[in-house]
């Protein structure tokens, strides 16, 4: 038996592949601090469900706190709660995001996490939904 400071091969390398898996498993399950939505978006997306999503909610449910959510063009019909602290979901360049009222007696987008923010939705939000905090 080949020893390395009192350490057989088969045992380091067991070792080493045991910290290979759970690398691999922590990198699957982590959330990311930058997620990106597109309506366009499905499972055979690189990065899918981890940070490429086709819903804002799954986008901001999977983004770590303090991170961002870019949002591609396109119409979402979705609720939003914004729950986590510091987050920010941003309209991508010059994009035209609309959110499609999918409740009438319910506010399209509730913000319900400290310093959590919109950008490049105002106008279309002022037109079109409540925003409530």
């Amino acid at each position: 038996m080949n020893k390395v400071t009192g350490y057989s091969f088969k045992a380091i390398f067991s070792a080493f592949r045991a910290t290979m898996v759970m690398v691999s498993l922590t990198a699957v399950y982590s959330s990311a601090a930058t997620v990106y939505v597109s309506g366009d978006y499905n499972e055979t997306t690189v990065g899918w469900g981890i940070s490429a999503f086709n819903t804002i909610q799954a986008g901001i449910n999977a983004v770590e706190a303090d991170g961002t959510v870019n949002v591609a063009a396109g119409t979402y019909e979705e609720i939003l709660d914004v729950n986590k602290a510091g987050v920010t979901v941003k309209a991508v360049g010059e994009a035209v995001v609309t959110f499609a009222t999918v409740a009438n007696d319910k506010s399209v987008i509730t913000i319900s996490a400290d310093g959590a923010t919109f950008d490049g939705f105002e106008e279309q939000l002022k037109r079109s939904t409540r925003l409530s905090a």
